[in-house]
């Protein structure tokens, strides 16, 4: 990734998101969702060695690898689908409320 440490980031290509049981699952991206991050560092992981060891005698080859990482620290999550969800919430908590008062009523 292009990007120094403390650069903020973007990202919109989000394939799930959810909390709990809340969770919502992208076919294959989450619409309306965005992430939004800071890098915190960047560099070069530890090698991995790489040896193969042929049946001959002295044939072998050594190899080594070391990845680039960006490494970032997730700032906030913003979703569309976050305040339809509370409006939810509220409208099912009224419609129990009625439904209890009556039945209180019929015990008295």
């Amino acid at each position: 990734m292009d990007a120094v440490a403390g650069d903020k980031v973007k990202f919109d290509k989000i394939l799930l998101v959810g909390e709990g049981e809340s969770v919502k699952i992208g076919t294959p991206y989450v619409d309306g969702t965005q992430v939004e991050a800071e890098v915190t560092k960047q560099g070069r992981a530890d090698k991995v060695k790489i040896i193969k060891f042929r049946r001959r005698k002295h044939s072998q080859k050594k190899q080594g690898h070391r990845q680039l990482f960006t490494e970032v620290k997730i700032t906030g999550i913003k979703t569309k689908a976050k305040t339809k969800a509370k409006a939810k919430a509220k409208t099912k908590t009224e419609s129990k409320a009625m439904v209890d008062k009556p039945e209180a009523d019929a015990e008295e």
